[in-house]
């Protein structure tokens, strides 16, 4: 991934996302992530927002113990110490987590794994930092021209199925416990199995 792409676009990240007709479909995989982070039961847990951008999915994380952002982007973790104050913030990269191991009860990662090439690593770091029967918030973009049209943007995306990702989480200790769909992603529950 290239910071100085996503440090020139953090300035129009929250306008392109409000646009029509992105800001509705943005609603509705809200609506489908909430429901996710319900069946995950987040009240009084410690969750991570892995890439968590300019803070999106924070408001959705009310009732956890305790809530860190990571981004490797520093503006757009600039936005998150801005709006988002009680939010622990690092600047690191996602397949390598300065964090502890099994430390972690929920990650989210909303929108990430489109831009990482090799899903391999994010899953095995994702099962490193949960805790056993943790859960891991998954989105991301299929083949669709949705995708297309982001590529064509310029967004260097690698889109996948949902097969794929399944396939290797279950390679890695996950097992498939929620699935929604929106125009422009799948949005999966997934648990880590006790090891």
């Amino acid at each position: 991934m290239n910071k100085l792409f996503w440090n020139l676009k953090t300035r129009f990240y929250k306008l392109f996302r409000s646009a029509f007709p992105f800001g509705t479909i943005l609603n509705k995989e809200n609506v489908n992530l909430i429901s996710l982070l319900n069946q995950a039961e987040i009240g009084g847990k410690t969750v991570l927002d892995l890439g968590v951008g300019t803070g999106n999915v924070i408001p959705f994380l009310s009732g956890a113990k305790h809530v860190f952002g990571i981004d490797f982007t520093n503006s757009m973790l600039h936005e998150v110490r801005a709006n988002f104050p009680f939010v622990e913030i690092v600047q690191a990269d996602a397949l390598f987590l300065p964090i502890k191991t099994k430390s972690v009860d929920i990650i989210t990662a909303v929108g990430l794994i489109e831009y990482i090439k090799d899903a391999i690593p994010f899953f095995e770091e994702s099962c490193r930092i949960l805790k056993n029967n943790g859960y891991l918030v998954l989105t991301f973009s299929p083949a669709n021209i949705w995708t297309q049209i982001r590529l064509l943007l310029g967004n260097p995306i690698y889109a996948r199925k949902l097969d794929q990702i399944t396939g290797v989480a279950n390679l890695c200790n996950f097992l498939v416990k929620g699935y929604q769909q929106s125009m422009m992603q799948h949005q999966v529950l997934l648990q880590k199995a006790v090891e």
